[in-house]
């Protein structure tokens, strides 16, 4: 695995493609990317996180430690987990994604995760992303998924 060099996590230009745990997911703003259940925290969310930028530039985000409850009552929810504000560690990777490596991480969750596949559309999904021209425009069709 390259190495890389410790920056401040505003180096990140959003939106961004996360990809961990077989999951890909775009965040539009440094503060969605570092908001989350404690469960997905507990659960290693961030460990081993990928992230691609806007500008194509890669990054690993890890160590994550709590900041703060998000919302009231310090983000306990009845029924749904607390929400917490976490501060993280990222890394900036050498290069620069190309379309095609961005693609890639979105086609390993393909294969990886199963959600995919409960839609019964995988292959138009497949399309779908494979018709897609630029970083910009795989970041629309994700969050369009998500959004589905």
């Amino acid at each position: 695995m390259a190495e890389g060099i410790r920056v401040e996590p505003a180096a990140i230009k959003f939106p961004c493609l996360c990809s961990s745990q077989s999951l890909v997911l775009v965040f539009d703003s440094l503060e969605a990317l570092t908001t989350c259940t404690t469960a997905a925290l507990s659960n290693g969310w961030f460990a081993k996180m990928r992230v691609v930028d806007s500008a194509g530039a890669m990054f690993r985000v890890h160590s994550p430690k709590v900041l703060s409850g998000v919302g009231p009552l310090w983000g306990f929810r009845l029924l749904r987990g607390r929400l917490v504000r976490v501060a993280v560690e990222v890394e900036r990777l050498p290069g620069v994604a190309t379309v095609d490596e961005v693609k890639k991480l979105v086609r390993k969750s393909f294969r990886d995760w199963h959600g995919w596949e409960s839609g019964g559309n995988l292959e138009e999904l497949e399309r779908q992303l494979e018709a897609a021209p630029t970083t910009e425009a795989v970041f629309d069709f994700v969050r369009a998924q998500s959004a589905a």
